[in-house]
């Protein structure tokens, strides 16, 4: 039999089980974990499934900065009748995209099969892809539609298809805000680099304004604002405030999400500065060459993409940047791979023992960090935060003193999706009117809801006047509380009188 075609066939098999495997793997370590946002999202596709529009608890809000991945959750849930599931389904879909996008990319960076192997490897291992891979949110999808940017322009649909390609970035900012720097990248890069195609940039460049402009205008009106609840909530203060302890905290999520890439990076820039200061002919040959490649593939817009998101995100106190970022994670992998294939050309020596490196680090570091830090806090945000949120709201929907139920408190999707009330959320996260109020306690009195579900980290009398009555009605210990940090907290749902 034909070598080719059996090394087809393996070259097949191969790529099916890369790109299902962040899903099996996902299955097996994550089968509960779903994070509070997936089940504010879960309550937006309620609120257009029961006709209350782009709502939660049957208000009408900004609260989610990924409005497509509603829409297209909500339409799964019309053949589903399962909310949840139809998330996890979308983000497990996209998760097999994403390496199959990979793959591609990998082969238009003709990196060698050994380097492309291993790449594709620690991408489908990445500790954060396999937390968020069937995690009912946006992250994966963001993933992929990062690389089909880069596809689409190494296949110059932009060129060919320039109205279409800005609806498509477009559509991108619908699922995560931050696509619209991308976008501007994208325009900046074909005026004023890239410069043979002006006249389709600028088509691509109407065409992808009409868009945003249809959505903030739409925004507007529906919401009263452009600016998502999210970001306000996510990321107080000034556009460019920062704290210390929030910049130290991203830069290590930035390396902890690429470690072996990261130490393979240093000791390839190492190599890279003594060939060039040796000025060897063949290797700036072959650097010159990867630069043109890179240029050519898109990828470089993409790095361009990655710097200007962590220049301002590392100085930004935003949380769970984690999940923001995690679209940037097969960014560097192929980056790196690509600067290993750099060297390989230069010196076939370098394949063996780079590629070895690469291995062992893949697969001692993934591994760890997986089972050590990313699967155990996992495991205790199930066993403690979602189950005992889901406790709460099971308490709220059996109550029977109150027809009409609502409740305020900081966490809202778990209780917002099965309590059956109306939430007021403290964090401003799914009610913009938070924000009109200067502490909780205005708020809370100005709502004046029946139930409110507080965290040790917010005293009652910093939430309600001290001649309010007030009703234990569910307290305990929660281990793993959030994401960024695993302590306990005593959470207390309290039933309020406001009457007596």
């Amino acid at each position: 039999m034909d070598q080719r075609f059996i090394s087809g066939i393996l070259n097949k098999i191969l790529t099916i089980i890369l790109c299902a495997l962040p899903v099996v793997l996902a299955s097996f370590l994550y089968p509960d974990f779903l994070g509070d946002d997936t089940y504010i999202h879960i309550g937006f596709i309620l609120g257009l499934l029961n006709g209350e529009g782009f709502a939660f608890t049957g208000s009408v809000t900004y609260g989610s900065t990924s409005p497509m991945w509603v829409f297209m959750g909500a339409f799964i849930s019309i053949i589903t009748d399962n909310p949840e599931f139809s998330v996890r389904l979308l983000s497990g879909i996209f998760s097999v995209i994403s390496v199959f996008l990979f793959l591609i990319i990998a082969d238009i960076l003709k990196l060698r099969s050994s380097i492309k192997f291993i790449a594709a490897l620690s991408f489908c291992l990445n500790p954060f892809f396999l937390r968020w891979a069937i995690s009912g949110m946006e992250a994966t999808a963001s993933i992929a539609i990062l690389l089909f940017l880069v596809y689409t322009y190494y296949d110059r649909y932009h060129v060919r298809h320039p109205y279409i390609y800005g609806l498509l970035l477009g559509f991108a900012f619908l699922i995560r805000p931050e696509f619209i720097v991308y976008f501007f990248i994208f325009i900046l890069f074909m005026f004023f680099v890239n410069t043979h195609h002006r006249k389709q940039t600028f088509k691509t460049l109407l065409s992808g304004i009409s868009l945003f402009s249809a959505w903030f205008l739409f925004a507007y009106l529906h919401f009263g604002t452009i600016i998502p609840n999210t970001y306000r909530a996510k990321a107080p203060g000034g556009f460019f405030t920062m704290t210390f302890e929030g910049t130290i905290r991203n830069i290590k999520l930035l390396l902890g999400g690429n470690i072996p890439e990261f130490i393979l990076l240093s000791i390839i820039i190492l190599i890279t500065i003594i060939l060039l200061l040796k000025k060897d002919q063949k290797f700036i040959e072959e650097f010159v060459r990867l630069l043109d490649r890179l240029r050519h593939t898109g990828l470089m817009l993409a790095i361009m993409f990655f710097v200007s998101f962590y220049v301002y995100y590392t100085v930004k106190d935003v949380t769970i940047i984690s999940r923001y970022s995690l679209m940037f994670v097969p960014v560097i992998i192929l980056f790196v791979a690509a600067l290993i294939n750099l060297l390989t050309n230069y010196k076939s020596q370098f394949n063996l023992s780079l590629v070895a490196i690469y291995s062992v680090l893949v697969l001692l570091i993934h591994i760890h960090i997986t089972f050590s830090v990313v699967k155990p806090a996992s495991d205790l945000f199930v066993k403690g935060f979602q189950n005992s949120y889901k406790e709460i709201a099971n308490f709220i929907k059996m109550d029977e003193n109150d027809d009409f139920k609502t409740v305020a408190l900081n966490d809202v999707g778990i209780v917002g999706c099965y309590s059956g009330a109306k939430v007021y959320d403290l964090a401003g996260l799914v009610d913009a009117d938070r924000f009109n109020y200067e502490n909780v306690s205005d708020y809370v009195k100005a709502k004046n809801p029946h139930y409110l579900v507080l965290r040790e980290d917010v005293k009652l009398t910093d939430a309600i006047d001290s001649n309010i009555r007030t009703e234990i009605i569910y307290q305990k210990e929660i281990p793993g509380f959030g994401i960024n940090s695993l302590e306990n907290r005593t959470v207390t749902l309290y039933r309020l009188y406001w009457n007596e």
